[in-house]
């Protein structure tokens, strides 16, 4: 059976009325300069203007399209077209587009039947964690009662789509230009609010909507979103002991410096956090990170670290070597440095993940090439007499 290769979800919009088109065909296209353009998919507008397409891969093959297409829409109101967006080809990395929103000259769309807004939630860590399949919930502000709006959930590119009828408009009392915040949820735990300040007398169709939050750490992290982690936490502290500073922010973000100087005991080393890679292996994980000095040039140290499973958990303990894997004299001067850099960080982000659960932490495990942060009710000791 052929899998699913894209999926795009989306709305069209009359741009007089602001309201969603219903029975126009819309087509997906894959943009090629060189080839020429090819038809990939094609579907109708449902009530309020919503679309959905899907293609699988035979469809894909068929079509003579690449599995990452470059995709750009055309719409059409009884064969004569009305819109085409091929001057904002999309170059798909990822398999589904959600919260499309695509505007139209069609007066003739007067009907009031459905309210619809779309943006994307992004994350404000540099590099940013994965914001997809995070559930977001508009909700109209009033002075005793917010009412729900509508809520959806995030693609893999953090974009979401909220349409509502008015029909569920006038069954709650909702004004066709609600005041309308925005709450963000990650597996049912509250994310962000953005209860103030809401917008104001917001008209359907708006697609510019950007939610900035800031994600937890979450309870399973692949290798690339440790790495990305990690890299946070071993920016260190500044030669001043000024703690305020580190890591260095900007207002609403917090940055992953490129590259940091370690300082001790009169000694540098200059060290490479974008370097920063990990891979799990069964139960051990390993961590490489490249340092630079004047007498040794850039190289790498990987650090292995033995943990428990989740059929044989091991708490909040590891093995390790007594020194990391590289450039002997950088091992020699830095090594445990950066073992217990990584290591410091590894428990920094399980005490960081139970924390955000009211929690705490209770062990770091891989299962599957994932690692695993377990947090619960604290442990406790009655001594005895």
């Amino acid at each position: 059976m052929s899998q699913t290769a894209l999926t795009v979800t989306g709305i069209v919009l009359s741009r007089q009325t602001r309201h969603g088109v219903a029975k126009l065909r819309v087509e997906a296209w894959h943009h090629d300069p060189e080839g020429g353009d090819r038809l990939i998919a094609s579907t109708t507008t449902r009530e309020g203007g919503l679309f959905l397409l899907s293609v699988t891969e035979e469809q894909l093959k068929q079509a003579r399209v690449p599995s990452k297409p470059s995709v750009f829409f055309k719409v059409f109101a009884e064969g004569q077209l009305l819109k085409s967006t091929e001057n904002d080809v999309i170059k798909l990395s990822l398999i589904s587009i959600a919260g499309y929103v695509i505007e139209v000259e069609y007066p003739a769309a007067a009907a009031a039947d459905f309210f619809a807004v779309a943006g994307r939630v992004v994350d404000r860590h540099q590099p940013p964690r994965d914001t997809a399949g995070l559930d977001v919930e508009a909700w109209h502000k009033e002075e005793f009662l917010d009412k729900l709006i509508g809520r959806s959930r995030t693609d893999a590119q953090g974009a979401f789509l909220i349409a509502a009828t008015r029909e569920y408009f006038a069954k709650l009392g909702i004004p066709p230009r609600p005041d309308v915040f925005f709450r963000v949820l990650s597996q049912g735990r509250l994310v962000n609010c953005s209860e103030e300040p809401f917008l104001k007398q917001m008209e359907s169709g708006r697609k510019d909507v950007v939610i900035e939050i800031s994600l937890p750490v979450p309870p399973v992290l692949t290798e690339a979103g440790l790495a990305a982690d990690l890299g946070l936490r071993l920016v260190g502290t500044p030669a001043d002991g000024n703690r305020e500073t580190a890591p260095p922010t900007t207002p609403g973000k917090v940055i992953w410096p490129g590259k940091v100087i370690w300082v001790d005991a009169g000694d540098e080393v200059l060290v490479h956090l974008d370097s920063l890679k990990s891979r799990m292996l069964e139960r051990t994980l390993l961590v490489s990170l490249d340092l630079e000095t004047d007498q040794t040039g850039r190289s790498s140290l990987v650090c292995a670290f033995a943990l428990g499973s989740d059929k044989d958990p091991a708490g909040l303990l590891a093995v390790t070597d007594e020194l990391p894997q590289g450039h002997p004299l950088l091992a020699a001067r830095w090594g445990t440095a950066v073992q217990a850099a990584i290591w410091n960080g590894l428990l920094a982000l399980t005490a960081e993940h139970a924390a955000s659960r009211n929690a705490a932490p209770l062990g770091i495990s891989i299962s599957q090439g994932r690692l695993q942060l377990r947090s619960g009710e604290a442990l406790s000791v009655n001594p005895t007499k």
